[in-house]
């Protein structure tokens, strides 16, 4: 132990086992040894003491030693935990009851040997420790989440439980990835540390040796000795922790030689640690080369400051097996930030993060592993405006061209062609600068929070939300700007004719406003369909921070994917009215078959392209609709 005027000092080694334990009085002295904890070690399996009989020990570490026992007045197995000096960690744990933390029954204090005996639930599965020892063996190709069975169901059987038969997190780690299982036990350790931390307590030690697994492969939290709990503190608070799992500030904290304390430690420290600890899970070693082996701690401390002030080395995270997805990766890489800003910034936050990496359609929106026009650094996001912009005009621009063809061969006297060919230049002059002013009115706000989440700079939540209510709006918008400026512009040459004969040709009125109508409303949906797949692929999921949780927007999403279905329909009216009209016969579309089939069949092409965008998009926005929604319960871990 390491103590300093900041208080007693827990450190371990490399392995998680207790390093020497040394004290010093006063800050900048020069550690000296201290003697371990004396009288639990010494009990044997078959001893009693108190109202347990000791069957098995079950680990030691520098302030205690865990026994598996038989408490004998109520007839059940327990952990009991003996140690001399006094511990907060019953107090602690009583305030932290948790499906994801070991369960303590009660303490007692066993006069005769001035013992302190504290039981706990029993968790047979061993501890995260035995399963980084394994992957650790095991090459990364082979490491699948069948792992975490192998080593839980040793375990099990060195204790003689059997393994369940019908749990859903066995399945679950049975056919998941070992990407996906480390993503997975990460988030029961976070939802641990969450529910911990909303109490007030913080771990101060997260490492594998911490960890236990139950016999489904549920992940426990255990071990709060050196933990620090509100409202608890009768004296100067104490700061510990295992040296290979601290983050800066708390080395700085247990350091005599460098400034920092307690109060620089807050719950991004314990991030910091399950961050170390997840890293070593996927990959069998720790993100940062090992501290020296010395008598003297300074340069063992010295180095633990430089190297994870420095952050994470570009090699170490290149060296990660490439078949990982990135986005894990990059969670992992931000837990263990040097400045605890950039970190998470609570176990909800790397819960939700880490549950993210578990859904396969997810990583794939919000980390790409292809390049192109998916990728956040592609032209559409440094100029979306301009990128959307070319995306409506294109489709608009082809049928336009079909639209003027289709009317000059079946509806526009020959006399009068010169006269319709130069007005619909002029409406479609007036019709595309005024659709594009329209467009970049509505999506500046959009585009100018799109800019700075891919530029990296900050943006508000508030800011966040506002661009993706505008981006979610964006399509429906032009689509209705875009069917309102064709029908219109189907409007101009019969009031041309009328102005000019004082009369309508009412077979004139009829054949303008419905191919501009149908040509409007191809255009109209096809636009809507391709802006809502490029931001609904490309854009959304750059407005989307881990900590978002954004209800409004979540239900916006079920909403537009119900609209798509009146959408998709709205398209198919083209080729069905087409073939309607053909139907009719000559007497009333004479001489106009032919135009009619073949709009249909551009009708045609334009359903395909709807069904399978619309496909596309509802997927994306089923997958940011999961993203944004808020957790039904924030302290449930997944299955």
């Amino acid at each position: 132990m390491l103590r300093s005027p900041r208080g007693g000092v827990n450190v371990s080694d490399a392995r998680g086992e207790p390093a020497d334990r040394l004290e010093t009085k006063v800050s900048g002295h020069n550690p000296q040894p201290a003697h371990p904890a004396r009288g639990a070690s010494r009990l044997a399996p078959g001893e009693e003491i108190d109202d347990f009989l000791l069957l098995d020990k079950l680990g030691a570490g520098a302030f205690a030693t865990v026994y598996l026992a038989h408490q004998q007045s109520l007839h059940r197995t327990v952990a009991l935990k003996i140690f001399a000096d006094p511990s907060r960690e019953a107090q602690t744990l009583a305030q932290v009851d948790h499906p994801n933390i070991v369960r303590v029954h009660d303490q007692r204090h066993a006069a005769d040997d001035n013992l302190q005996l504290l039981y706990m639930e029993y968790v047979p599965g061993g501890t995260l420790e035995n399963l980084v020892d394994r992957v650790a063996e095991t090459p990364p190709a082979a490491r699948r989440g069948q792992l975490v069975l192998d080593a839980l169901d040793a375990s099990l059987a060195k204790r003689g439980v059997e393994p369940p038969l019908d749990s859903q997190l066995r399945q679950r780690l049975a056919e998941g990835s070992w990407p996906e299982a480390v993503c997975l036990l990460g988030a029961h350790m976070a939802v641990a540390l969450d529910f911990a931390h909303s109490r007030g307590v913080l771990h101060r030690d997260v490492k594998p040796a911490n960890v236990l697994l139950d016999a489904t492969g549920r992940a426990k939290l255990a071990d709060f000795n050196i933990s620090s709990a509100t409202g608890l503190d009768t004296e100067e608070e104490g700061v510990g922790g295992t040296l290979p799992y601290m983050a800066p500030e708390q080395v700085r904290a247990v350091s005599p030689w460098h400034d920092g304390g307690a109060a620089d430690l807050d719950e991004r420290s314990d991030i910091y640690g399950l961050g170390v600890v997840l890293w070593e899970l996927l990959t069998g070693t720790r993100p940062f080369p090992e501290p020296p082996r010395a008598k003297d701690m300074r340069p063992v401390l010295d180095h633990l400051i430089s190297t994870r002030s420095a952050g994470v080395g570009d090699e170490v995270v290149r060296g990660v097996d490439p078949s990982v997805p990135p986005m894990i990766v990059d969670t992992l890489h931000a837990c263990l930030a040097p400045d605890p800003a950039d970190r998470p910034q609570s176990g909800a936050e790397l819960r939700r993060r880490l549950e993210w990496c578990l859904d396969p359609h997810l990583r794939r929106l919000f980390k790409p592993t292809t390049g192109g026009w998916l990728c956040a650094r592609s032209w559409l996001c440094r100029v979306p405006l301009l990128g959307l912009i070319v995306t409506v005009f294109l489709p608009n621009a082809l049928l336009s061209a079909l639209n003027v063809e289709f009317n000059v061969n079946t509806v526009v006297d020959e006399p009068d062609q010169p006269a319709f060919m130069e007005q619909a230049l002029i409406v479609n002059g007036i019709a595309f600068p005024l659709g594009i002013a329209v467009f970049v009115f509505v999506g500046w706000i959009f585009r100018r929070t799109l800019r700075a989440r891919v530029q990296g700079a900050p943006t508000l939540p508030q800011e966040r939300a506002t661009a993706r209510e505008q981006g979610l709006r964006l399509g429906a918008t032009m689509a209705t700007v875009i069917l309102v400026l064709w029908m219109v512009g189907g409007l101009v040459f019969p009031i041309w004719q009328h102005m000019r004969d004082g009369a309508a040709d009412a077979h004139a009125w009829f054949n303008f406003t419905l191919s501009n109508t149908m040509f409007g409303l191809l255009a109209a949906m096809l636009s809507f369909f391709l802006l809502h797949a490029i931001v609904s692929r490309v854009f959304l999921p750059r407005l989307v921070a881990p900590g978002d949780i954004d209800d409004a927007s979540a239900q916006r999403m079920g909403r537009l994917q119900r609209r798509l279905v009146w959408a998709f329909a709205a398209c198919t009216t083209v080729p069905s009215i087409s073939v309607i009209l053909l139907a009719a016969g000559p007497n009333l579309m004479a001489g106009m078959g032919q135009a009619f089939l073949v709009l249909g069949f551009i009708g045609a092409l334009a359903f395909g392209a709807t069904l399978a965008l619309g496909a596309l998009i509802r997927r994306d926005l089923a997958a940011l609709q999961r993203a944004l929604a808020a957790p039904r319960d924030r302290f449930r871990a997944p299955i």
